[in-house]
């Protein structure tokens, strides 16, 4: 999970440090070269305590603590993206990238952490085996999804293994 370290990491919280390295990666890269890049975010993730306020302080009105912090998380993420996405269409690399988004369980609940999380309407949470702890949403972007595929919804079962043919093909 993240952490907050002061001592290893220089007050710098490590999602930070990831998403730099990832920029740098990607800068650094010659786009005649495929790059494959696995940028697995540690976010939302506990402990919770260890979000930056400057994500936090924009849910202030949201009396649970535990729910700020996720969506500081989750704010967290969204701006890691947008760092990433942005410098992929800077260094021309956007319009061969494929970009997926999965998870690998249900969020915490209530029943864990407070109010954290909410899975409704699915019953369960991580840890369980009801629909809330082991079925996620997945997002699939980048510049070559064919334009009448992007903005579709796709309802069907897929399982981490799955998206190995997927990538090969592509290869």
């Amino acid at each position: 999970s993240p952490a907050f370290i002061p001592s290893l990491l220089n007050d710098t919280h490590v999602e930070y440090l990831y998403n730099r390295f990832a920029l740098n990666l990607i800068r650094k890269h010659n786009p005649s070269i495929p790059l494959f890049l696995f940028y697995s975010f540690q976010l939302p993730h506990r402990p919770l305590e260890d979000t930056p306020e400057e994500y936090t302080s924009q849910f202030a009105h949201i009396p649970e603590y535990d729910e700020r912090q996720i969506l500081g998380m989750v704010s967290m993420v969204d701006d890691a993206v947008h760092n990433l996405t942005t410098v992929l269409k800077e260094t021309g690399l956007w319009n061969n990238t494929v970009m997926v988004f999965t998870n690998d369980n249900g969020g915490l609940g209530k029943v864990v952490i407070g109010e954290g999380s909410r899975n409704y309407p699915l019953r369960g949470t991580k840890s369980s085996d009801w629909e809330g702890g082991v079925r996620t949403p997945a997002v699939v972007t980048g510049g070559v999804v064919p334009d009448n595929l992007k903005g579709t919804r796709k309802f069907g079962l897929i399982h981490v293994c799955d998206w190995y043919a997927t990538f090969a093909a592509i290869a």
